[in-house]
């Protein structure tokens, strides 16, 4: 057979495909589209069963454990920080630890303070520093890490030690680092309440002692050393521990007296100072050590305290109070300074640094007392990351909720031309709390901000608003001058946007009351998810969308609503209620064939990227070889500290919006063989089908696109798809090797 033969054959087997189709679409149309109901619990895989397809892909109980297959992601910068819970000062460099890590300013003018870097540390929302000369220890939830900030503005990591419990509280004195565990109120378990190590050299510390506490809930999340003894707050025993370290090898349980709640302990001159959350400040003699007697109930509230030239420093509620030692362990008040909530305090010289969580870090002048005055605040533009999208140099992103007061809602954008190093640029306001951002040509689309707005990106560092186009709408998508509007009330709406500045609505499907919250294109279907159905549309028109089909999908998103396709299986980030797999081979008949829902997790987003699909799920995400849609293989996870909400894969890059924290990875798939449309890593059949639909169905475009350019054309069309036929069935010169001479041409 001959090229002219297979080019006709293929048009005409195409054509009765068309008719097929047409005559599918007037079928459908003609009656009531029936409503397929879906049970999950017909689907859903438990966590223990290994005999469905998709079980052995996943470990959702001990992850951190799983032997993953390969790494194809690997972390490049981050950006956009939201959690500041603790501090410590180095010469002008303030450390502030929170929830993805710690941040590095440079304070040396505390009116302008700088943010220099973001180092990036696993763990959770449970952080403590102490600063030791160069050395800086960080507790981050059951690790301890060690840097050398001798060159402050480059810290250099030393070593990291895993522990049993939360790292509350650390202390070195003499070579000896000290580390207090802090626990849940539910934790009983059997181990250590403080760790003892050698940190002679602090790149290789030795632990040499452990105390174990008398009671049920193991804990010193605070203490202070005097002399031979420590001074523990077993917080939910409501006591305080008096241990002998005299020898440090095995610290001893000497004796303990009540304390309700104890949150802190300080030591001055012969007096201990413990705190009684959100209560009283309770203050004792200690001349003798294992010995205390209680010398004054004062009625100061607090629950963090510090010392600092000789005064106590104590926080409770935002409210930071100054108070000046008298004889018999008595406090008399200097000053009270007003500031938002906070558990640490830190300072240098006269400038007291102040963590205040998602609020940022404030710098005080503490020269006088009496007036303690506000000198700076830095704040994090950002406080909870949602929708992204990305475009040349600058990634755009929204911020989707605000703390009262503190507004930072709208369209961030940050350039990330240096991926190491993301910098804000500036921040568009929107209104309302936008959720998703999508751009298309050089426009930005921001939607749930009451209603679309358009933005032209001529200036891509400053977003400029133009127009507005319907209400309440959840999510946007284009396809060349037309615009797919998921409407909250409105159902699908349909808008052309061939002049920006003035959109018109040119078509509705109201969806029976139903609020669509994502949309996907897959030729002239448009496959829209509301909390219970997805909704099979007709948009061969876009002036006159109809309905085709309406199946049943659960119970609500709670957290999802995200789509992506392969071949031909959607796939459904559908949050509580788990990952659906959608059967796609009849398009106009779409029918749930499984569900991956192990309890806990809230799947927020799928997307796909040639046969690898990416889900994120929880505060983590995970990449998945789809090769097989039913038999998944599962290739690499990343934890990160807080929910995954958004993924984006751009130009060779993954960037990922989690809620307090922009992440970019490095994200190169491996090279794919010319003629190999579909990423299986072979020349068949397959990859002409993949073709066919993706010219003639609107099907998902090869990835990448070069490798569909078998002919060394410049692009892929027809004259591809009959160089493939030639290749696998004829005899003919295989992809890229224009004049047979057994070496690639392109």
């Amino acid at each position: 057979m001959n090229t002219n033969s297979i080019r006709l054959l293929i048009i005409l087997i195409l054509s009765a495909l068309s008719a097929v189709f047409t005559s599918s679409f007037a079928d459908s149309a003609s009656a009531d589209p029936p409503i397929e109901i879906f049970n999950p619990a017909e689907f859903c895989i438990q966590s223990d069963s290994m005999d469905r397809p998709l079980a052995g892909a996943w470990e959702p109980c001990n992850e951190q454990e799983t032997e993953q297959r390969e790494q194809i992601v690997s972390f490049v910068g981050t950006a956009l920080w939201t959690s500041f819970s603790d501090v410590e000062v180095y010469e002008n460099v303030a450390f502030v630890t929170g929830l993805n890590g710690f941040q590095i300013f440079d304070i040396s003018n505390a009116a302008a303070p700088v943010l220099v870097k973001h180092v990036p540390l696993g763990g959770s929302e449970y952080n403590r520093t102490h600063l030791d000369g160069s050395i800086l220890y960080i507790g981050r939830n059951n690790y301890l890490h060690i840097y050398d900030v001798s060159d402050p503005l480059n810290p250099q990591p030393l070593c990291q030690r895993g522990l049993t419990g939360i790292v509350r509280e650390i202390k070195v004195n003499d070579n000896r680092a000290y580390v207090g565990i802090g626990r849940v109120s539910s934790d009983y378990s059997d181990t250590p309440a403080l760790f003892i190590f050698d940190v002679t050299d602090p790149a290789n510390p030795v632990s040499i002692g452990k105390y174990e506490s008398p009671w049920g809930r193991k804990g010193c999340r605070e203490f202070t050393i005097v002399g031979d003894y420590i001074y523990g707050c077993s917080y939910w025993d409501r006591r305080i521990d008096v241990i002998s370290i005299s020898d440090e090898t095995r610290p001893e349980y000497v004796t303990h007296f009540t304390a309700d709640y104890p949150s802190d302990v300080v030591y001055h001159d012969s007096y201990i100072y413990i705190a009684e959350r959100y209560s009283r400040m309770q203050i004792y003699d200690v001349s003798t050590p294992d010995a205390p007697v209680l010398s004054d109930s004062s009625t100061i509230p607090c629950e963090t305290m510090e010392i600092h030239q000789d005064k106590l420093f104590t926080e409770l509620g935002g409210e930071i109070s100054a108070y000046e030692f008298q004889p018999s362990g008595k406090l008399r008040l200097l000053g009270s300074h007003e500031c938002l909530y906070s558990k640490s305090i830190a300072f240098s010289d006269t400038l007291m640094l102040i963590p205040l969580k998602a609020y940022g870090v404030e710098i005080d002048n503490i020269s006088d007392l009496s007036d303690i005055t506000k000198i700076s605040r830095y704040r994090s533009p950002i406080h909870k990351l949602k929708g992204i999208d990305v475009s040349g140099d600058y990634s755009y992103v929204v911020n989707s909720d605000s703390y009262v007061g503190e507004d930072r809602n709208g369209v961030h954008v940050v350039d990330i031309s240096d991926k190491q190093n993301p910098a804000h640029v500036c921040r568009v306001q929107t209104g309302g709390n936008p959720a998703e951002t999508f751009v298309h040509d050089e426009l930005l689309f921001v939607s749930k901000c009451w209603e679309t707005k358009i933005l032209t990106l001529l200036y891509p560092d400053n977003p400029v608003f133009i127009s507005e186009v319907a209400e309440n709408t959840y999510d946007n998508i284009a396809r060349n001058n037309i615009l797919y509007i998921s409407g909250a009330h409105d159902g699908l709406l349909v808008a052309d946007i061939a002049n920006p500045h003035y959109p018109t609505i040119i078509s509705q499907l109201d969806i029976a009351g139903d609020a669509v919250l994502s949309v996907l294109l897959s030729g002239d279907i448009a496959y829209a998810m509301t909390d219970t159905r997805l909704w099979t549309v007709d948009i061969s028109n876009p002036s006159n969308i109809s309905l085709i089909d309406r199946l049943s999908v659960g119970e609500g998103p709670f957290g999802g609503s995200r789509m992506a396709k392969y071949g031909n299986h959607l796939f459904f980030a559908d949050g509580i209620n788990g990952l659906l797999t959608i059967d796609l081979s009849n398009p106009l008949r779409p029918d749930v064939i499984d569900c991956y829902n192990p309890g806990g997790p809230t799947y927020r987003d799928v997307i796909v990227e040639r046969n690898l699909m990416i889900i994120a799920y929880s505060s983590r995400f995970r990449i998945i070889d789809i090769s097989d849609p039913l038999n998944w293989e599962s290739i690499q996870y990343v934890q990160l500290p807080s929910p995954v909400m958004r993924l984006k894969v751009k130009d060779g890059y993954l960037y990922v919006n989690s809620l307090c924290g922009l992440y970019i990875y490095d994200f190169q798939l491996p090279p794919v063989e010319c003629g190999d449309v579909n990423g299986s890593e072979n020349v068949d059949i397959d990859d002409v089908v993949w073709l066919i639909a993706y010219i003639f169905s609107g099907g998902p475009a090869p990835v990448p696109i070069e490798s569909a350019d078998v002919n060394c054309s410049g692009s892929a069309d027809i004259d591809d798809v009959v160089w493939l036929i030639c290749y696998i069935f004829s005899g003919g010169y295989a992809p890229c090797d224009t004049d047979g001479d057994g070496q690639p041409d392109c």
